[in-house]
């Protein structure tokens, strides 16, 4: 599952930044620790929340 779906596997620096920041604040929620301030990006193309399933993506609906 990808929440950056225009990347594939050369994420943007934008994206990068952001998955960066979102695993940042993560890890320091869950874990205990410090976390700089997260902004989101409009440059980003993150979307949130994920879909649980294949089935709910529209390219895979196309193929049943």
């Amino acid at each position: 599952m990808n929440a950056w779906p225009r990347d594939g596997s050369h994420p943007t620096q934008a994206n990068r930044i952001d998955f960066n920041g979102r695993t940042e604040g993560f890890l320091a929620e869950h874990l205990g620790g410090r976390a700089e301030p997260f902004e989101e990006s409009d440059e980003a193309t993150a979307t949130f929340p994920l879909k649980t399933t294949a089935y709910e993506y529209e390219a895979a609906q196309a193929m049943y």
